[in-house]
């Protein structure tokens, strides 16, 4: 009884062995677990290729886990991706009327003309759409962008009169009002140093300061998060400044 009973564990062993080669994982584990529960219970060692049979079925079982399950993810994320293509295209003006036609026949060409896009969004910064052509009698083209080291944005322009005098606006965007603050308080000593003359407060635009030397000014003030610097003779630079911000005046 006892080398029958040894003799039908072994034989579940090597069945193991065979499933887990045959990648069949599940049979192979069940196979190498009754192997070594009839070991166990007769008190004998257990079989030589139930450990073997053991792991390479769970090795199986692993492999198998994965090759039905690791396809779901990218499948549904391809199957989600579809549909919210379809929607957004379909909003599309003009499309919504293909797609019953497109549903009757989906294999059918488009023919000559693709329905076209929505336009992209106006990417243009909305300080830059705010800013003056014109301050003072003074026209500028338009302002160019520009850099200035921290800031989030700024921009240049030349303003000029009729009789070629030019005044010089830069406008820039600062992530706070502090940091608004301490560039014009650092760009108003800079431009007295560079003047040899003192930086004093104005009335053209209220809480502006100004540099004043040799004909030529410099206004500064910021606006919440927006600085402005106008640079040019004494009489442009006041009448620039104060038509910019005449809310100010």
């Amino acid at each position: 009884m006892a080398t029958a009973q040894r003799e039908h564990d072994d034989t579940l062993a090597v069945a193991g062995v065979l499933a887990a080669v045959l990648w069949l994982g599940p049979v192979a584990v069940a196979c190498a677990l009754l192997a070594l529960r009839g070991a166990a219970r007769a008190g004998r060692s257990r079989p030589r290729y139930a450990a073997l049979a053991l792991v390479l079925g769970l090795v199986g079982t692993v492999a198998w886990v994965g090759y039905l399950v690791a396809p779901t993810a990218p499948l549904a994320v391809r199957s989600a991706s579809a549909s919210a293509d379809v929607v957004a295209y379909a909003a599309l003006p003009g499309v919504a009327e293909l797609a019953p036609a497109a549903a009757r026949d989906a294999g059918t060409a488009r023919g000559d003309a693709e329905p076209e896009g929505a336009p992209l969004a106006d990417q243009s910064s909305a300080l830059l759409g705010a800013l003056p052509t014109q301050a003072g009698g003074y026209l500028s083209v338009g302002f160019e962008p520009t850099q200035i080291p921290g800031a989030l944005e700024a921009y240049r322009a030349r303003f000029v009169a009729p009789n070629g005098d030019i005044v010089v606006v830069t406008v820039a965007r600062w992530g706070t009002t502090d940091e608004a603050g301490a560039h014009v308080a650092v760009a108003g000593r800079e431009a007295a140093d560079r003047a040899g003359a003192p930086l004093r407060g104005t009335r053209v635009v209220a809480g502006a300061s100004r540099v004043v030397a040799d004909g030529a000014a410099t206004y500064l003030w910021a606006d919440f998060t927006t600085t402005v610097e106008v640079v040019g003779d004494r009489r442009g630079a006041r009448a620039v400044a104060a038509g910019i911000a005449p809310e100010r005046s």
